[in-house]
């Protein structure tokens, strides 16, 4: 590994959709709050259907385990998910004057058959949220009306325009960019039963490389104690001094964005994505979300950009 080096950056084309002839229009009726479930299922099955799968999720089965108790929290409800699964739409059809009725033992055994499970992780910002579905991933988003009410929705395209939204009232409809401060809350989907099929024209670029105690970035945000600006380094080269990567942990729920970064203050080194070579098999492993706690660490070498 070696540095300084030509560096494939990221392009996230000008517009990018997931939506297929399946996708379907949805109508949770007014009156109920059942749009939580709705922005999940949807979601799912614009990842089922991208990925090449037929079928349609029961919102009804997702909310009568989920979203009576959890309302609109979106990692809660995941969770709830997780311990029930989802069955088929036909094995629970949705009726909003029969919300409160528990599934039949059928649509049961078919949620825990199909034994659909997920994660979410939480993003932020229109490069975020486009970057999300140029990798094949749709996002559950929760807005903010003038009167203060949520609504959950889900984002399965986007142009230089606005974000494509399949609403749960029985529409498609457009969030122009310059309106879209009503998006309170965004979530990408990991960890699913089913690839992420990503849009032809995006290009992922390069990720960080660890092998045998050297870490090269291609990008490197430094955040220093306040007052101080952040710095951006290019094609850096880090060594990890004494064998010492710090307290490692793969996942960290607090690991976002795309880039990597350095907190100087809390000596946190943060790797939304990065590739491990293994020295026993002699391949690169990806990894996502790694973090490290007082490492030590010696940047080498690098440009700053």
């Amino acid at each position: 590994m070696t540095a300084p080096r030509k560096i494939i950056p990221e392009h996230i084309p000008k517009r990018s959709s997931l939506r297929t002839s399946r996708t379907r229009r949805e109508q949770q009726g007014w009156w109920t709050k059942t749009c939580m479930a709705f922005g999940i299922t949807t979601a799912l099955e614009t990842a089922m259907h991208r990925a090449g799968l037929s079928g349609e999720l029961a919102a009804r089965f997702l909310w009568y385990f989920a979203g009576r108790s959890t309302g609109s929290d979106v990692r809660a409800m995941v969770r709830a998910a997780q311990n029930m699964g989802i069955c088929r739409d036909d094995l629970c059809p949705y009726d909003p004057n029969r919300l409160d009725e528990p599934p039949s033992d059928a649509a049961i055994k078919n949620a825990a058959e199909l034994g659909i499970t997920f994660g979410t992780v939480s993003i932020n910002g229109r490069e975020e949220i486009c970057r999300a579905i140029a990798q094949g991933s749709p996002v559950t988003i929760i807005t903010v009306g003038p009167g203060g009410s949520e609504h959950c929705e889900c984002a399965d395209e986007f142009d230089e325009f606005g974000l494509g939204i399949v609403g749960s009232y029985g529409e498609f409809r457009v969030i122009p960019w310059d309106q879209s401060r009503c998006i309170t809350q965004a979530f990408r989907y990991v960890d699913l039963p089913w690839p992420l099929i990503p849009d032809d024209n995006y290009v992922e670029g390069d990720l960080p490389e660890y092998n045998a105690g050297a870490l090269w970035l291609p990008k490197l945000t430094v955040f220093k104690p306040w007052p101080a600006e952040p710095e951006v380094y290019v094609n850096a080269l880090v060594h990890f001094t004494d064998a010492n990567t710090g307290t490692l942990v793969e996942d960290d729920p607090d690991v976002r964005g795309f880039d990597a970064t350095w907190s100087s203050t809390r000596r946190y080194l943060a790797l939304p994505s990065m590739l491990y070579f293994n020295p026993t098999t002699g391949l690169w492993d990806r990894c996502t979300r790694v973090s490290a706690l007082n490492p030590s660490v010696e940047i080498v070498s690098f440009t700053k950009a």
